[in-house]
């Protein structure tokens, strides 16, 4: 659905929407500002936690695109596991040196979890 029609459909059930950021650029800048508060809160769980686990699972989207999903398990400041979706990303190949990749190109996994995830067995 695109995000006009998503609004068409709002205003329809009464929502008052307003007028001004109706529109797919507005739309990209939401997701890419609630994406980006999103990966801070994460990297700030992260930080505080001891224990972290990162798990890449793998799928093909309807393009025959592989995609790989990069989640982190990880316990919490109160004490709480969590498993939390740290990345979505493309892959040029699904074996074990383009996961390496995927996992280095994931900015938020180089900038938390440093080099516990991107060594090499060499």
């Amino acid at each position: 659905m695109k995000f006009g029609s998503l609004c068409e459909s709002q205003k329809r059930a009464g929502v008052p929407l307003g007028e001004t950021y109706l529109n797919n650029q507005a739309a990209k800048k939401f997701t890419i500002t609630i994406g980006e508060e999103l990966a801070a809160q994460l990297k700030q769980e992260l930080v505080k936690s001891d224990f972290i686990t990162v798990l890449v699972d793998g799928s093909t989207d309807c393009s025959v695109t592989e995609i790989e999903l990069i989640y982190v398990h990880f316990v919490d400041a109160n004490g709480v596991v969590c498993t939390k979706l740290m990345a979505l990303t493309d892959v040029q190949n699904a074996n074990a040196s383009g996961l390496l990749h995927v996992l280095k190109d994931s900015r938020l996994a180089l900038n938390v979890l440093g080099c516990a995830i991107i060594r090499s067995g060499s």
